[in-house]
């Protein structure tokens, strides 16, 4: 696969070298959520920003993991949960590749609990302001609940211009976050 920043990369052999900010913000910008089936481009940045910020009152690491949480996708793309089950090689794959791109760029591998209930309360809400038809005769658990804010769809653009500034934001806010600003992307160097 070559990426947009011109890095040729062998996904068997995925590294930390491999990572780049601005091609996972690209890629996420430019996929959509569930499959596509929203009948709007709503991107997998713009939900992970919206994830990333529910995380705030926990604090920026939580914040980090919660707009790192789909990475994995920008190099592997966006596969609906249903076939994924189906797929015990992608999903071994998958966690691999997510666990380097949270290692790359916090240190470590947080424990999925610190952004799922997030994941899901946004999930809720995207499918209750994007396809409310999809929740007719659907019982959620009442713990779940919603974000509060409406969601209004992002231009691929602007979404990645979004998924940029948070993590940015979050990273200035991380003591001793393990890269210094110009070291991110691969692409600066």
């Amino acid at each position: 696969m070559i990426t947009l920043t011109c890095r040729n990369l062998d996904i068997a052999t995925f590294k930390h070298a491999d990572v780049d900010l601005v091609d996972i913000a690209q890629s996420l910008g430019q996929q959509t959520r569930w499959n596509g089936m929203l009948g709007c481009h709503y991107s997998i940045a713009q939900h992970s920003v919206l994830v990333s910020e529910q995380l705030a009152p926990i604090g920026p690491a939580a914040q980090m993991a919660g707009l790192l949480h789909d990475a994995s996708e920008a190099y592997l793309s966006d596969i609906n949960s249903e076939v994924k089950k189906l797929l015990p090689d992608y999903q071994m794959l998958e966690e691999r590749v997510q666990g380097i791109i949270f290692e790359r760029f916090l240190r470590r591998v947080p424990h999925e609990s610190v952004w799922k209930l997030h994941d899901t309360r946004v999930a809720v809400a995207e499918y209750e302001d994007l396809h409310p038809a999809f929740l007719r005769g659907v019982q959620l658990p009442e713990t779940v609940g919603r974000i509060p804010q409406t969601i209004r769809p992002q231009c691929p653009d602007k979404a990645i211009r979004e998924f940029m500034r948070s993590f940015y934001q979050i990273a200035q806010l991380i003591p001793r976050f393990p890269y210094t600003f110009d070291n991110w992307s691969n692409a600066a160097q």
